[in-house]
């Protein structure tokens, strides 16, 4: 406990237990916030949206090596790389397995 002495008047403790309170508050707050600010239920991490047709990235970004900016064209300026519309797959797929039920 913080004694104020002969030195300074009767209000110091109060205001010394109240800076105590304020700084191990406001670390407790920023640590707190910090967790959740990196936890995947804040970052998405791990997001997928299901797929309206049946699609492998293995194969197409992988085995094909299509950049993934192909398909999601705004992945650099949007918070998700969203679902591409159809005619970014049609611009293959008029010409490579066109009569796929899948499609």
């Amino acid at each position: 406990m913080v004694s104020s002495g002969p030195f300074f008047p009767a209000w110091a403790d109060t205001l010394a237990r109240l800076v105590i309170a304020l700084v191990v508050g406001g670390m407790v707050y920023l640590v707190v916030l910090t967790l959740y600010g990196v936890s995947p239920k804040t970052t998405s991490s791990g997001y997928m949206p299901e797929q309206p047709v049946a699609y492998s990235h293995a194969l197409h970004a992988g085995e094909l090596g299509i950049d993934c900016r192909y398909c999601h064209t705004a992945v650099e300026r949007a918070p998700v790389a969203a679902v591409p519309n159809t005619q970014i797959c049609m611009n293959c797929h008029t010409n490579i397995r066109s009569e796929s039920e899948k499609l």
